[in-house]
């Protein structure tokens, strides 16, 4: 590995743990924003008719609205059967994920 290779490897790492830092203290804060919960359209019902598809009797979102598809909210509505929803568990997750 080229010296140039090494440091662009360090730099990344310290930008990732970087943004771990600075997303931890905010992470139990109160006040979701809009755009942090926006997939939780596609979790609770009542869905938008128009994005829903009917399966055993059971309503399944595929689109949250029209440009915003629902394959975030099932992976969410998956992680909220482990972690009840709050503020913590959506922001400790987005900042996990993001690191991934």
């Amino acid at each position: 590995m080229t010296s140039f290779s090494a440091r662009i490897d360090t730099c990344v790492v310290f930008f990732c743990v970087l943004f771990v830092a600075v997303a931890v203290p905010w992470i139990d804060k109160p006040g979701m924003q809009t755009d942090e919960v926006l997939f939780a359209g596609g979790i609770y019902p009542p869905f938008d008719e128009r994005f829903v598809v009917r399966v055993f009797d059971h309503e399944i979102a595929i689109m949250v609205m029209s440009y915003v598809g629902a394959l975030k909210a099932h992976i969410w509505a998956a992680i909220f059967t482990v972690w009840p929803p709050s503020p913590a568990s959506v922001r400790r997750e987005h900042s996990e994920l993001a690191l991934g």
